[in-house]
């Protein structure tokens, strides 16, 4: 392929990311089969699995993000799970849930 191609469908790709992300989140556990085969993480130095969109730590799923969220909260730290929208990988934050209207 030349490079200009390339340069053509990187841009292509980054235009239809968001959209792709929204329908693959929507689908549930199709995010995280499509999350291995692109390879969207990588380890820092420390060995924590993060995210390359967003540089949060990734959690394999609920189960394991709410265990790590319940390890913070015996330490007396507040975290709570949830699922990124822009990734749909699970994450800890200390911010309470927003009210939806």
């Amino acid at each position: 392929m030349t490079a200009r191609i390339l340069r053509a469908l990187v841009a292509a790709f980054h235009r239809t990311r968001f959209a792709l992300s929204r329908w693959l989140i929507s689908t549930g556990e199709a995010i995280q089969e499509w999350a291995k085969s692109h390879g969207p993480t990588y380890e820092d130095p420390s060995g924590r699995t993060r995210c390359k969109a967003c540089r949060k730590i990734v959690y394999k799923g609920q189960t394991e993000a709410q265990g790590a969220a319940d390890a913070a909260m015996n330490r007396g730290t507040y975290l709570r799970a949830y699922r990124e929208n822009r990734c749909g990988m699970w994450h800890l934050t200390s911010q309470q849930p927003r009210m939806r209207w």
